[in-house]
C-alpha cells in the first residue's frame, strides 16, 4: 500500500500535534512536516514535496495560509 505523503500546517501546536497523532495513526498516511507558519509551510513543501497540505489559513497574519497555498500550488500544482 502506497502511503500518501501530508504536511501540516497550524501556528497552534496542539492542533498540530492533535493532527499529527491522528496521521501516525493510519497505516496508509505519513507525516512529511509540521510547520507552524505560512514561511515554513512553503519552504517544507519545495523540499518535502507532500501529496497533501493540511492548512490552517490565518496563521502569522490573517492571510497567511492562503498566501502560502497559493505558493505552494505555484511550484507544486498537483498537491
Amino acid at each position: 500500500m502506497e502511503k500518501i505523503h501530508i504536511l501540516i500546517a497550524d501556528d497552534m501546536e496542539g492542533h498540530r500535534r492533535r493532527l499529527e497523532r491522528i496521521i501516525s495513526s493510519v497505516d496508509n498516511l505519513s507525516l512529511t512536516a509540521s510547520a507552524k507558519s505560512g514561511y515554513e509551510a512553503d519552504a517544507f513543501a519545495a523540499v518535502k514535496k507532500p501529496d497533501i497540505v493540511l492548512m490552517d489559513i490565518e496563521m502569522e497574519s490573517q492571510m497567511a495560509g492562503i498566501k502560502a497555498a497559493s505558493e505552494i500550488h505555484k511550484i507544486l500544482p498537483d498537491t
